[in-house]
């Protein structure tokens, strides 16, 4: 039944994402980051265009480079190639690495 998928994928996904961008506007990019992680890779089950997945998917870098939590910047990285590899030569991308070698310097 497509009502029962979709509050399915609402519970699963749409929540984390809802809860992880709210927080992000409060500036709680731990929380942000801990709500987001986990969902990342079931954003497309949400729906939306290619754009709005960016969207979220540069939320969720944003909130790992601000994150005060080593386990979340420490993804950076793979967050930037996942990204790279859908968005290539992104001049974005660049300032988002270059971003977050300034606040985690190797």
């Amino acid at each position: 039944n497509t009502d029962e998928d979709n509050a399915k994928v609402s519970r699963e996904v749409g929540l984390a994402v809802c809860e992880g961008i709210q927080s992000f506007g409060k500036g709680r990019y731990d929380e942000a980051a801990e709500k987001m992680l986990p969902v990342r890779h079931e954003v497309y089950r949400v729906g939306g265009s290619n754009a709005q997945r960016d969207i979220f998917a540069q939320t969720l870098i944003q909130a790992c480079i601000l994150s005060t939590n080593p386990q979340h910047f420490n993804q950076t990285n793979t967050l930037l190639e996942e990204r790279s590899a859908l968005s290539k030569n992104s001049p974005l991308g660049e300032r988002l690495a270059a971003k977050f070698r300034k606040h985690h310097p190797l």
